[in-house]
């Protein structure tokens, strides 16, 4: 039995310098309409290898900077105290 053949059109690539312009348009638009405060592009230059982790890891580290408390949570804080596992009054230190 021969498998039915789908006639998909397949897009011409927008590479080379002739097609510039449009790779240029095609690529302002998807930043245009994904670039979110919740999924934020980070556009990396990626020519020189070690340039292109540095800044990758660099984006990521201030991030994380910027979602995580300056000060660590206080002894009293709810959340730490109810995380803590209740005492047994039988238990012996020993």
């Amino acid at each position: 039995m021969q498998p039915i053949a789908l006639q998909v059109p397949i897009p011409k690539p927008i590479v080379g310098p002739a097609h510039r312009d449009r790779a240029n348009d095609v690529l302002q638009d998807l930043f245009a309409n994904t670039n979110t405060r919740w999924a934020p592009w980070n556009p990396i230059d990626a020519n020189d290898g070690t340039a292109a982790c540095i800044a990758a890891l660099t984006i990521l580290a201030d991030a994380m900077e910027k979602a995580m408390p300056s000060e660590p949570p206080g002894e009293t804080d709810e959340k730490v105290v109810s995380l803590r596992p209740a005492k047994r009054a039988d238990a012996t230190d020993g």
